[in-house]
């Protein structure tokens, strides 16, 4: 079984969308809640969702993870965009809808540099989804992102994706993969030329941690090119 850790803003929905095209119709599923996806551990090819890395625990044999990274400050800046383009269309939880409302009428910088803002609490959301829960709160987040990261069957990055992709079906078996579409695109977010130079280093600062793992996928993901390419 494949197992998409799904982390926002990752280009996830699209690459769900070329994945369930390769398995058997009908054997593919988005969760949206942990007893969802504990109700699917089995007869599934093909799993997803916004969980982290905990949830495997669910799963009564190990599934294969798939996931992909995002360059951290590109990853807020779409963050943001989203928020502020949907904060109306009342979809979000009650917290989510707080960073939405906060989006739709305060700047970037104004948020990246107000400590208790919900878009400042998402800096570091890559390592939150790869160490879990348990780990971070542990203290040896950064560590255990790390290894579970290593230990993934396939990486990618939003940069990449579309040649990552690629590679899929000399790995898993599948069929040859689409081109990758682009889902819930913000084409008018701010872009990294718009904030400043304080802002930028609040986001350099505080997902330290996610440049880290930005920088290993990209070396997992070169070396699955040199090998399966």
């Amino acid at each position: 079984m494949l197992f998409q850790l799904h982390i926002p803003k990752t280009a996830g929905t699209s690459l769900f969308s070329v994945l369930s095209a390769a398995v058997h119709p009908g054997r593919y599923h988005v969760a949206l809640s942990e007893q969802e996806l504990r109700e699917r551990t089995t007869g599934y090819a093909l799993l997803s969702g916004h969980f982290g890395w905990d949830v495997l625990a669910l799963f009564p044999e190990r599934p294969q993870v798939l996931t992909v990274l995002r360059d951290p400050v590109e990853l807020i800046l779409s963050l943001y965009g989203y928020w502020r383009a949907h904060a109306h269309e009342g979809i979000f939880s009650p917290e989510t809808q707080r960073g939405a409302d906060e989006a739709a009428s305060r700047p970037v910088d104004e948020l990246l540099l107000d400590p208790s803002s919900q878009l400042r609490a998402n800096l570091g959301m890559m390592m939150g989804y790869l160490a879990g829960g348990e780990a971070v709160a542990a203290g040896r987040g950064l560590d255990a992102a790390l290894q579970h990261l290593d230990s993934c069957a396939w990486v990618a990055t939003t940069l990449t994706l579309d040649r990552d992709v690629r590679v899929l079906p000399a790995m898993f078996g599948l069929k040859p993969m689409a081109e990758v579409p682009h889902h819930l695109v913000t084409p008018e977010r701010p872009q990294r030329i718009d904030i400043g130079k304080e802002a930028l280093g609040v986001i350099e600062t505080l997902a330290e941690a996610d440049c880290i793992l930005y920088d290993r996928a990209r070396a997992i993901a070169e070396e699955q090119q040199r090998l399966y390419g």
